[in-house]
């Protein structure tokens, strides 16, 4: 008695596992695009913070100095993220072109960073509404998941898509 994966014969709402993962794998571009661009644009962490008292007057606080322990953290944010685009750009092309051997570096990738995700989640908290709240978070990603795992099934010949 072995485990399988289960066969999707569709994405979300109705949708095809083609155009279905398409959605999936545009999200996860955009995404990670979005994981590049925005944190340069917001303010530095070790900047000052505004707050008002009670009187009215303005007090600057300087808030902690993390410069040491934020550059190696930003740096390997930048390498994922740059990761991530190219596994992502590369699974596209896989479902454009009907090319299932295209699909694995993104469902190794998810997969590798699904795994990461609960063991840290699961280390770093113990609250056990965080836990609950990632667990819905990498059930979602689970589904994204399966369903692009459909279409390479589907891509490779090793299952026929099932027509509804």
């Amino acid at each position: 008695m072995g485990f399988s994966i289960p066969q999707l014969s569709s994405s979300c709402c109705g949708c095809t596992l083609r155009t279905g993962s398409l959605i999936i794998l545009w999200i996860f571009v955009a995404a990670s695009l979005l994981q590049l661009i925005v944190p340069p644009l917001l303010p530095p962490q070790g900047s000052p913070t505004n707050s008002t008292t009670p009187a009215g007057t303005n007090t600057s606080t300087p808030a902690p100095s993390t410069s040491v322990s934020v550059a190696p953290l930003n740096v390997w944010k930048v390498i994922v993220s740059v990761i991530s685009i190219v596994v992502g750009a590369i699974g596209l092309y896989g479902v454009y072109k009907d090319l299932h051997a295209y699909l694995l570096p993104f469902l190794v990738w998810e997969g590798v960073f699904a795994l990461q995700e609960a063991i840290t989640t699961i280390i770093a908290n113990f609250n056990i509404g965080v836990i609950l709240g990632e667990l819905l978070v990498l059930l979602i990603f689970f589904y994204f998941w399966l369903v692009v795992f459909s279409h390479y099934r589907v891509l490779k010949g090793s299952v026929r898509p099932i027509q509804a």
